[in-house]
């Protein structure tokens, strides 16, 4: 449904070299221009995203530049993007009845996919029930409080996984728990569309496209800017499209790309 231009990307990339903080030590340097870089480009992309889509796109984001760095499990990512697809019924029967079936059958993979903390986890479910019902019945079990002592330290992808066991409506927070502890606040926040970010990350040859919704109009915000760039009108040319209309604006537009 979304497609990103590499000449687009690049654009962004170069945008990012001006804009990064400059050093003379080059590990410094780098640094800051993958910061600056991976900030305006989140910017960038969530100004064309639908809402419901940005956490994904922060998350993404963020397993992809973990995956880079060697700090995130492929096998448990696997895990959580999957769960048990397994036709099969389960290994056991399930030991609790206010648990999901599904619920149950993803806790026993999770407890080979990550056996070293898991390994334990369905037994401990069987054996002492009432002490994860206990977390079961939180409102925000991602926040571990009455978690059974010994995940009390858990945290990113372990958690993801155990909530998603457990608790798969509560799976967005934690997710979006997850980017702000290995991305900060400023990747679950997305922008404020500002058209003069707009107009800077644009340039001549790229257009600025606005996908218009009910109750939504930019129009008024583009001929304000204008004004303050000292483009309005007669310089900016604008069109209602409508009967017969499709022709001028045609027109409009190769006169733009031909003149400037």
């Amino acid at each position: 449904m979304y497609e990103t231009s590499l000449s687009s990307y690049l654009g962004v990339f170069n945008s990012s070299l001006e804009k990064a903080k400059k050093n003379t030590d080059l590990s410094a340097r780098l640094e800051n221009i993958i910061k600056t870089l991976t900030q305006i480009f989140y910017d960038y992309v969530c100004y064309g995203l639908f809402e419901r889509h940005k956490l994904m796109f922060s998350f993404n984001m963020t397993i992809k530049i973990m995956a880079g760095d060697s700090l995130i499990s492929s096998a448990m990512l696997d895990f959580f993007l999957r769960g048990n697809t397994s036709l099969a019924d389960a290994a056991s029967p399930k030991p609790v009845p206010w648990m999901a079936n599904q619920g149950w059958k993803d806790l026993e993979l999770l407890s080979q996919v990550n056996a070293e903390l898991f390994a334990n986890a369905p037994k401990e479910v069987k054996d002492a029930p009432a002490e994860w019902k206990a977390w079961y019945d939180k409102e925000s079990p991602e926040d571990k409080d009455s978690i059974p002592s010994a995940y009390a330290d858990i945290s990113g992808m372990d958690l993801i996984c155990l909530v998603k066991c457990f608790r798969p409506d509560r799976v967005q927070n934690c997710v979006q728990g997850f980017v702000v502890e290995n991305m900060g606040e400023g990747y679950v926040q997305p922008p404020v569309l500002n058209y003069r970010q707009v107009l800077a990350q644009s340039s001549p040859v790229t257009p600025v496209v606005f996908v218009l919704s009910p109750g939504a109009d930019p129009a008024y915000s583009i001929f304000e800017l204008a004004e303050v760039e000292g483009m309005a009108p007669p310089k900016l040319k604008y069109v209602a499209l409508g009967q017969g209309q499709g022709p001028i604006a045609a027109g409009l537009l190769e006169q733009g790309a031909t003149r400037g």
